[in-house]
């Protein structure tokens, strides 16, 4: 789909590179042996992705708590069947 994608810190949604790889993280994101060795098998690591035009204009929509989303799906039923959306530990994350 051409998302970057970024190691986060086990359980976090922090950045787990080290210093001077962020900016080589686009092209590198691209190269499937780099993405590879960034989640080895049983790899705790979380997957995140860049928003915006260097994900081909990707925004999400962070719902951290599981009510609101719901609230939002039941307005917009239509919308929301269409969206890829993620649960996640507290909530939902909808692609748009």
């Amino acid at each position: 789909m051409g998302f970057v994608v970024v190691p986060l810190c086990v359980g976090k949604k922090r950045l787990s590179l080290r210093k001077g790889e962020l900016a080589k993280l686009e092209a590198r994101s691209l190269d499937r042996e780099w993405v590879k060795s960034q989640w080895p098998p049983k790899s705790m690591r979380n997957v995140g992705i860049r928003l915006g035009a260097v994900s081909g204009g990707v925004i999400a929509m962070d719902f951290d708590d599981a009510r609101d989303y719901h609230e939002w799906a039941n307005s917009h039923a239509d919308l929301a069947a269409r969206l890829p959306t993620v649960q996640t530990r507290r909530g939902f994350h909808v692609f748009l």
